[in-house]
């Protein structure tokens, strides 16, 4: 994460850094485990899951900003996105890693995690950890459950 000056001179906050993305059976990609660095460039040949990884993030990003089930019915449904090669899959993980401001000062960061995994029937999973804290939460069948643990 980097601040710099505005144009008229006000400092601008830091914005996230995602410093890596793990997904595993989503849409062409069954699985991948990206360390991402400021500039990171994907390449390779058509069809390889370029396209696939960058739609994870912007599914992430909806996930977060709406719903899990907003941002999967943007994509056609759950079975547009899971992986169908060599078989269908039951369920599909989206994972990030990433550099947070935490607290009032603009140099306060934390190094966050935020996974979420989604399947058949009606499984919602998400996990997010910061520092000393994690909270997992499990929805079926539009219930929610929210338990808080320690890591040791």
């Amino acid at each position: 994460m980097t601040s710099s000056p505005a144009e008229d001179g006000a400092e601008i906050r830091p914005v996230p850094f995602i410093s890596r993305v793990r997904l595993q059976n989503y849409k062409s990609i069954s699985s991948c485990d990206v360390s991402l660095s400021p500039l990171t460039i994907l390449v390779g040949p058509n069809g390889s899951g370029k396209s696939n990884f960058l739609d994870a993030l912007a599914f992430l990003n909806r996930a977060i900003a709406t719903t899990p089930a907003e941002a999967i019915d943007e994509r056609g449904g759950l079975y547009e996105i899971l992986r169908r090669v060599p078989e269908q899959t039951e369920s599909f993980i989206a994972a990030v890693e990433a550099t947070v401001l935490w607290g009032p000062l603009p140099n306060q960061k934390v190094s966050t995690k935020y996974a979420l995994e989604i399947g058949q029937p009606d499984l919602v999973r998400l996990k997010w950890s910061m520092k000393a804290a994690s909270c997992v939460g499990v929805a079926r069948s539009g219930a929610f459950e929210l338990g808080v643990a320690r890591p040791k």
